[in-house]
Protein backbone atom coordinates (compact mmCIF):
# COMPACT_ATOMS: atom_id res chain seq x y z
CA UNK A 1 0.00 0.00 0.00
CA UNK A 2 1.24 3.72 0.08
CA UNK A 3 2.55 6.07 2.72
CA UNK A 4 3.72 9.47 2.11
CA UNK A 5 7.39 8.61 2.61
CA UNK A 6 10.36 10.65 2.41
CA UNK A 7 10.66 11.17 -1.19
CA UNK A 8 14.54 10.77 -1.09
CA UNK A 9 14.64 7.52 0.51
CA UNK A 10 12.42 5.46 -1.83
CA UNK A 11 13.54 7.12 -5.52
CA UNK A 12 17.77 7.01 -5.50
CA UNK A 13 17.15 8.92 -8.91
CA UNK A 14 16.19 11.62 -7.19
CA UNK A 15 18.73 11.08 -4.04
CA UNK A 16 21.86 11.26 -6.33
CA UNK A 17 20.50 14.62 -8.38
CA UNK A 18 20.45 16.32 -5.00
CA UNK A 19 24.01 14.77 -4.06
CA UNK A 20 25.48 15.70 -7.66
CA UNK A 21 24.17 19.26 -7.01
CA UNK A 22 25.69 19.50 -3.39
CA UNK A 23 28.57 18.08 -4.83
CA UNK A 24 28.88 20.90 -7.72
CA UNK A 25 28.35 23.62 -5.26
CA UNK A 26 30.54 22.65 -2.15
CA UNK A 27 33.52 21.88 -5.00
CA UNK A 28 32.75 25.42 -6.90
CA UNK A 29 33.02 27.63 -2.76
CA UNK A 30 35.96 24.92 -2.35
CA UNK A 31 37.93 26.50 -5.31
CA UNK A 32 37.10 29.86 -5.23
CA UNK A 33 38.49 29.54 -1.41
CA UNK A 34 41.51 28.63 -3.14
CA UNK A 35 42.07 31.05 -5.42
CA UNK A 36 41.18 33.75 -3.52
CA UNK A 37 44.33 33.01 -0.92
CA UNK A 38 46.98 32.08 -3.56
CA UNK A 39 48.24 33.94 -6.61
CA UNK A 40 45.48 34.11 -9.15
CA UNK A 41 46.45 31.82 -12.50
CA UNK A 42 45.00 34.14 -14.36
CA UNK A 43 45.20 37.97 -15.03
CA UNK A 44 41.42 38.17 -16.13
CA UNK A 45 40.48 36.36 -12.85
CA UNK A 46 36.91 37.87 -12.44
CA UNK A 47 35.41 37.30 -9.08
CA UNK A 48 31.69 38.03 -10.41
CA UNK A 49 32.09 34.92 -13.02
CA UNK A 50 32.26 32.22 -9.33
CA UNK A 51 28.05 33.83 -8.90
CA UNK A 52 27.85 33.19 -12.33
CA UNK A 53 28.46 29.54 -11.99
CA UNK A 54 27.13 29.64 -8.73
CA UNK A 55 23.66 30.92 -10.56
CA UNK A 56 24.16 28.59 -13.20
CA UNK A 57 24.75 25.12 -11.57
CA UNK A 58 21.74 26.02 -9.06
CA UNK A 59 19.32 26.52 -12.09
CA UNK A 60 20.78 23.18 -13.47
CA UNK A 61 20.19 21.82 -10.37
CA UNK A 62 16.71 23.00 -9.54
CA UNK A 63 15.73 21.91 -13.27
CA UNK A 64 17.47 18.39 -12.72
CA UNK A 65 15.24 17.72 -9.25
CA UNK A 66 12.22 18.81 -11.55
CA UNK A 67 12.38 16.38 -14.11
CA UNK A 68 13.03 13.93 -11.63
CA UNK A 69 10.25 14.63 -9.59
CA UNK A 70 7.87 15.19 -12.18
CA UNK A 71 8.92 13.01 -15.22
CA UNK A 72 10.37 9.32 -13.99
CA UNK A 73 9.94 6.35 -15.58
CA UNK A 74 8.56 3.34 -13.25
CA UNK A 75 11.22 0.68 -13.72
CA UNK A 76 9.08 -2.61 -13.24
CA UNK A 77 11.31 -5.99 -12.35
CA UNK A 78 10.93 -8.65 -14.71
CA UNK A 79 8.99 -12.31 -12.98
CA UNK A 80 10.74 -14.51 -11.19
CA UNK A 81 10.91 -18.17 -12.14
CA UNK A 82 10.99 -21.11 -10.12
CA UNK A 83 9.65 -24.78 -11.80
CA UNK A 84 8.89 -27.90 -10.22
CA UNK A 85 9.74 -31.36 -11.06
CA UNK A 86 7.54 -33.44 -13.22
CA UNK A 87 9.22 -37.23 -14.09
CA UNK A 88 7.91 -38.99 -16.90
CA UNK A 89 7.19 -42.21 -17.70
CA UNK A 90 7.18 -44.08 -21.05
CA UNK A 91 3.53 -45.62 -20.86
CA UNK A 92 2.14 -42.36 -20.05
CA UNK A 93 0.47 -38.93 -21.37
CA UNK A 94 2.15 -35.37 -20.70
CA UNK A 95 -1.06 -34.50 -19.24
CA UNK A 96 -1.45 -37.58 -17.03
CA UNK A 97 2.16 -37.00 -15.49
CA UNK A 98 1.86 -32.78 -15.41
CA UNK A 99 -1.45 -34.13 -13.30
CA UNK A 100 0.35 -35.61 -10.85
CA UNK A 101 3.22 -33.59 -10.64
CA UNK A 102 1.39 -30.15 -10.26
CA UNK A 103 0.11 -28.81 -6.69
CA UNK A 104 -1.43 -25.58 -8.57
CA UNK A 105 -4.47 -25.39 -8.03
CA UNK A 106 -6.94 -22.87 -10.59
CA UNK A 107 -11.06 -22.55 -10.29
CA UNK A 108 -11.79 -26.26 -9.22
CA UNK A 109 -8.60 -28.02 -10.99
CA UNK A 110 -5.16 -28.62 -11.29
CA UNK A 111 -3.22 -25.76 -13.23
CA UNK A 112 0.01 -26.62 -14.87
CA UNK A 113 1.70 -22.93 -14.97
CA UNK A 114 0.75 -19.79 -12.56
CA UNK A 115 1.49 -16.21 -12.05
CA UNK A 116 1.37 -14.13 -8.86
CA UNK A 117 2.13 -10.38 -8.84
CA UNK A 118 1.53 -7.60 -6.49
CA UNK A 119 1.38 -4.40 -6.62
CA UNK A 120 2.83 -1.52 -3.96
CA UNK A 121 2.92 2.05 -4.61
CA UNK A 122 4.05 5.39 -2.58
CA UNK A 123 3.06 8.49 -3.19
CA UNK A 124 4.09 11.97 -1.84
CA UNK A 125 1.55 14.65 -1.31
CA UNK A 126 1.67 18.74 -0.75
CA UNK A 127 0.01 21.07 0.70
CA UNK A 128 -1.03 24.78 0.81
CA UNK A 129 1.01 27.10 2.49
CA UNK A 130 -2.04 28.74 3.97
CA UNK A 131 -5.39 26.35 4.39
CA UNK A 132 -6.00 22.73 3.89
CA UNK A 133 -6.02 21.70 0.18
CA UNK A 134 -3.99 18.72 -0.23
CA UNK A 135 -2.76 17.07 -3.75
CA UNK A 136 -0.30 14.13 -5.21
CA UNK A 137 3.04 15.84 -5.93
CA UNK A 138 4.62 12.33 -6.74
CA UNK A 139 4.14 8.52 -7.11
CA UNK A 140 5.31 5.27 -7.90
CA UNK A 141 4.33 1.97 -8.40
CA UNK A 142 6.22 -1.49 -7.59
CA UNK A 143 5.40 -4.83 -9.04
CA UNK A 144 6.62 -8.28 -8.20
CA UNK A 145 5.78 -11.06 -9.80
CA UNK A 146 6.38 -14.95 -9.94
CA UNK A 147 6.16 -17.44 -12.94
CA UNK A 148 5.51 -21.10 -11.98
CA UNK A 149 6.49 -23.54 -14.64
CA UNK A 150 6.98 -27.07 -15.17
CA UNK A 151 10.18 -28.92 -15.50
CA UNK A 152 9.73 -32.72 -17.34
CA UNK A 153 13.09 -34.94 -16.50
CA UNK A 154 13.52 -38.32 -17.32
CA UNK A 155 11.28 -37.94 -21.01
CA UNK A 156 11.55 -40.08 -24.03
CA UNK A 157 12.70 -37.92 -27.29
CA UNK A 158 8.67 -37.93 -28.25
CA UNK A 159 7.56 -36.90 -25.08
CA UNK A 160 10.63 -34.20 -24.52
CA UNK A 161 9.65 -32.40 -28.44
CA UNK A 162 5.88 -32.54 -27.23
CA UNK A 163 6.39 -30.96 -23.62
CA UNK A 164 8.87 -28.51 -25.13
CA UNK A 165 5.62 -26.66 -27.89
CA UNK A 166 3.36 -27.27 -24.61
CA UNK A 167 5.88 -24.89 -22.19
CA UNK A 168 6.50 -22.33 -24.73
CA UNK A 169 2.56 -21.98 -25.22
CA UNK A 170 2.13 -22.00 -21.24
CA UNK A 171 4.65 -19.67 -20.63
CA UNK A 172 3.54 -17.37 -22.61
CA UNK A 173 0.00 -17.40 -21.42
CA UNK A 174 1.81 -17.10 -17.53
CA UNK A 175 3.64 -13.69 -19.45
CA UNK A 176 0.10 -12.50 -20.46
CA UNK A 177 -0.59 -12.75 -16.54
CA UNK A 178 2.14 -10.96 -15.91
CA UNK A 179 1.12 -7.90 -18.43
CA UNK A 180 -2.11 -7.44 -16.50
CA UNK A 181 0.11 -6.85 -13.35
CA UNK A 182 2.20 -4.38 -15.35
CA UNK A 183 -0.77 -2.70 -16.41
CA UNK A 184 -2.05 -2.30 -13.21
CA UNK A 185 0.68 -1.00 -11.76
CA UNK A 186 1.36 1.87 -14.55
CA UNK A 187 -2.15 2.58 -14.28
CA UNK A 188 -2.39 3.04 -10.39
CA UNK A 189 0.49 5.94 -10.99
CA UNK A 190 -1.94 7.09 -13.85
CA UNK A 191 -5.17 7.41 -11.77
CA UNK A 192 -3.76 8.52 -8.69
CA UNK A 193 -1.42 11.27 -10.08
CA UNK A 194 -4.79 12.75 -11.91
CA UNK A 195 -6.12 12.90 -8.49
CA UNK A 196 -7.88 16.34 -7.97
CA UNK A 197 -6.96 18.86 -4.80
CA UNK A 198 -8.87 17.69 -1.34
CA UNK A 199 -9.77 19.19 1.23
CA UNK A 200 -7.36 17.51 3.59
CA UNK A 201 -4.44 15.09 3.41
CA UNK A 202 -5.88 12.20 5.47
CA UNK A 203 -8.93 12.10 2.52
CA UNK A 204 -6.20 12.54 -0.19
CA UNK A 205 -4.00 9.24 1.35
CA UNK A 206 -7.80 6.80 1.81
CA UNK A 207 -9.08 8.44 -1.56
CA UNK A 208 -5.46 7.47 -3.15
CA UNK A 209 -5.53 4.03 -1.49
CA UNK A 210 -8.57 2.91 -1.94
CA UNK A 211 -8.29 3.96 -5.65
CA UNK A 212 -4.99 1.68 -6.14
CA UNK A 213 -7.38 -1.42 -4.04
CA UNK A 214 -9.86 -1.24 -6.69
CA UNK A 215 -7.37 -1.09 -9.87
CA UNK A 216 -5.94 -4.21 -8.08
CA UNK A 217 -8.96 -6.34 -8.24
CA UNK A 218 -10.38 -5.03 -11.83
CA UNK A 219 -6.93 -6.69 -13.15
CA UNK A 220 -7.03 -10.01 -11.24
CA UNK A 221 -10.84 -10.25 -12.48
CA UNK A 222 -9.10 -9.45 -15.96
CA UNK A 223 -6.57 -12.13 -15.37
CA UNK A 224 -10.10 -14.17 -14.09
CA UNK A 225 -11.46 -13.72 -17.28
CA UNK A 226 -8.59 -14.20 -19.72
CA UNK A 227 -8.15 -17.49 -18.25
CA UNK A 228 -11.57 -18.89 -19.25
CA UNK A 229 -11.70 -17.03 -22.38
CA UNK A 230 -8.32 -18.49 -22.91
CA UNK A 231 -7.60 -20.88 -26.28
CA UNK A 232 -4.65 -21.63 -24.78
CA UNK A 233 -6.64 -23.40 -22.20
CA UNK A 234 -9.04 -24.78 -23.83
CA UNK A 235 -6.33 -26.77 -26.15
CA UNK A 236 -4.33 -27.67 -23.72
CA UNK A 237 -5.97 -31.11 -23.13
CA UNK A 238 -5.18 -31.66 -26.98
CA UNK A 239 -1.26 -30.84 -26.83
CA UNK A 240 -0.37 -32.96 -23.98
CA UNK A 241 -2.08 -36.53 -25.39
Amino acid sequence: MSNPLNLFMFHPLLFFSAIFFIVVVVSLIQGRITRRFSTPVYRDDDPTSFWNYIALYAILGTVSLFFTLKNWTTDLDPPEYSHYIATAHPQQSLEAILQSASSIHSNGGIAYGQTTWYVNWHFQWSQEKYGNACWISSIYATLSSRIVLPKLVNATSAQQEKFNLFYEALRLHQLAHYELGKSAALEIERQISDLPKMQNCRVLETTANALGEKIVKDYQTKGQAYDLSSTFLQSQHAMLE
